[in-house]
């Protein structure tokens, strides 16, 4: 009996503590309006008073967007219609007073009119729902939901890799918060593309015009897939979705779980060159897959929502992703290896010729996202190195070691391998950066503290001619010897000065970001072109040059000295040893027909 009663108390208990359900609706009844109409439902409330929070960013970038200012209208109230207090406790934390309410609905509108892959947009033509930028979920309860669409008018097509409710695409299912700001969704006219891959059914979704043909980017894009998961042996999906917007301009992309959120230029997918920077975007995204939404730091999931997540590895998280991502357009047979080998060129070439290079260590570039990466301004350039270039190339370097200590029987691929397996052996983990140095270490059969104290955790120059030569390649600096006359300063149309080049002639002579460039050597500069007037200039003279300075005009006396810069070329030696011609074959191998 008394296990009987026991049996039924925890019974009670459990019902009484049970987590509320929850459910959504969104509506786009104006969408010229740039405005998502949002309404929350909470069933089997027990809270008497509820927090609710808005994420302040949105995983894979790393800023702090403060999604909340966006939010207007917010109200709360229960059942019967009656108004509940809400009071706001913070940026992005609302307190709810439900009283005895165990139903309670929430409504409130975000204005979406910035047009990226991390921010929500709406138009007259379509919805681009980031989910943590629209979505409030409550502060003590991670619950499975229902999301509801109503889209606007002819809106005929949803594209999402949330999963139909009882078969309705127009009704999802998210099991938590996690997944459901994992995945965007796309609302509006789509053109669509179903094809397989790996094994494995995807589909390409695309809105907005363009000079595209979505069935034969199928194939290159299939083609990527393939070389992807040859690299790891096997591939996480059921399915996967590409989501694509075309615009007039600009372009980018984030990662999900089992889709991506793509952008490109409507008119980019003819000349050769743009064809293949949106290629290039797709096998990014998709390395993530792996190399961010599993393989991970350990600060990368579960995730904070309110605040930065820290990390010192996005060198690897981003920059090996970099690395791959024009790597694998040559495995997939998309370019050849000299277009690959102009690439890795002027990979290392804008990397060496960054004055923040010499600064910034590519971990502290990692730590310090959160407040330089995405925020460059006048002086960044001279201070700070990207995640994503300079990472690139580090991964390059480890690659090209790899190949050269194991004779080509190992390479960065192995250490991908060893990754997943071990993601798969403790999925709720990420790695640690002593972890991933030792993994790294035990694919190379050597010990790297000397190359990650130069090169990750350091600022020290690489030896390029060194890594390359065990593959019979020369590293060939084009503009050695030679001192470049260079003015040193980054110029608009409208002859204003952006940012200058830390120790070039402009910088040492006292002229700054934002001053106006009039003339140098008594000849007007136009339309920001110094290299008219450049060409006049005997290398170690003195000029004037007349510059306007918040409304001030002055004179500047500046000491043209040439600077040296690089240019690298790659070029195969011309009688490579049988060992050479192995590790170079091994490095870029074609892997799909």
């Amino acid at each position: 009996m008394r296990y009987l009663l026991f049996i039924l108390l925890l019974q009670v208990t459990n019902a009484l503590i049970a987590d509320p359900s929850l459910s959504y609706k969104l509506s786009m009844p104006e969408p010229w309006t740039h405005y998502i109409e949002v309404e929350m439902t909470i069933d089997e409330n027990r809270d008497r008073r509820l927090e609710l929070k808005m994420a302040t960013w949105t995983p894979g970038s790393y800023l702090i967007r403060e999604y909340a200012r966006h939010l207007e209208g917010l109200t709360a109230e229960d059942a019967d219609g009656n108004q509940l207090g809400i009071t706001k406790l913070n940026k992005n934390t609302w307190e709810v007073e439900t009283g005895d309410a165990k139903e309670l609905t929430v409504r409130y509108r975000i204005y979406a009119f910035e047009h990226s892959v991390r921010t929500p947009y709406v138009d007259d033509e379509h919805a681009a729902i980031i989910p943590a930028g629209v979505f409030l979920y409550m502060a003590d309860h991670d619950v499975p939901s229902t999301i509801t669409f109503e889209p606007y008018r002819d809106w005929d097509d949803i594209a999402t890799a949330l999963p139909k409710v009882d078969g309705n695409p127009w009704v999802r299912a998210a099991p938590g918060i996690d997944i459901l700001f994992d995945t965007p969704i796309e609302i509006g006219d789509l053109e669509v593309v179903e094809f397989e891959a790996a094994g494995i059914p995807h589909t390409l979704a695309i809105q907005g015009q363009g000079n595209y043909d979505a069935e034969e980017l199928a194939e290159p894009i299939s083609n990527i897939v393939e070389a992807c998961t040859d690299i790891f042996g096997s591939n996480p999906n059921e399915e996967y979705l590409f989501i694509l917007n075309t615009t007039e301009s600009g372009g980018g992309g984030l990662e999900h779980l089992n889709s991506t959120s793509l952008i490109s230029s409507r008119w980019g997918f003819q000349s050769e060159s743009s064809r293949r920077g949106f290629l290039s975007l797709v096998s990014h995204e998709y390395f993530h897959l792996w190399n961010a939404k599993r393989i991970r730091p350990e600060a990368l999931g579960p995730f904070n929502y309110d605040e930065e997540n820290y990390t010192r590895a996005l060198w690897v998280v981003e920059g090996f992703t970099s690395y791959y991502d024009d790597l694998l357009l040559r495995r997939a047979d998309i370019i050849s290896e000299q277009a690959y080998l102009d690439i890795a060129s002027k990979n290392i070439t804008n990397t060496q010729n960054r004055a923040g290079d010499r600064v910034q260590p590519v971990a502290d570039a990692s730590f310090d996202a959160w407040i330089k990466y995405y925020r460059p301004h006048e002086n960044s350039s001279n201070t700070t190195v990207s995640y994503y270039s300079k990472g690139a190339v580090v991964a390059m370097m480890l690659d090209l070691l790899i190949l050269s200590e194991t004779k080509g029987n190992r390479s960065l691929d192995d250490v991908m391998k060893a990754l997943w397996r071990d993601f798969q052996r403790r999925p709720e983990e990420g790695y640690t950066d002593a972890e991933f140095q030792n993994i790294v270490e035990k694919v190379a059969g050597m010990e790297l503290d000397e190359f990650w104290a130069d090169y990750v955790d350091g600022t020290e120059r690489i030896d390029f001619a060194s890594f390359f030569e065990p593959l019979g390649l020369e590293v060939v600096n084009e503009l050695e010897g030679r001192k470049v006359l260079r003015f040193g300063a980054a110029i608009d149309g409208s002859n204003r000065i952006s940012r200058v080049v830390r120790g070039e002639p402009a910088y040492e002579a006292g002229i700054s970001a934002k001053d106006e460039l009039i003339s140098i050597d008594g000849w007007r500069v136009r339309n920001g072109d110094v290299s008219s007037v450049l060409h006049r200039i005997e290398e170690g003279s003195t000029v004037d040059v007349v510059i306007a300075r918040k409304g001030r005009i002055m004179t500047m006396q500046v000491q043209m000295v040439g600077q040296e810069r690089s240019r690298f070329a790659l070029r195969t030696m011309e009688d490579p040893s049988e060992i050479q011609q192995k590790l170079y074959d091994q490095w870029l191998r074609v892997v799909v027909d």
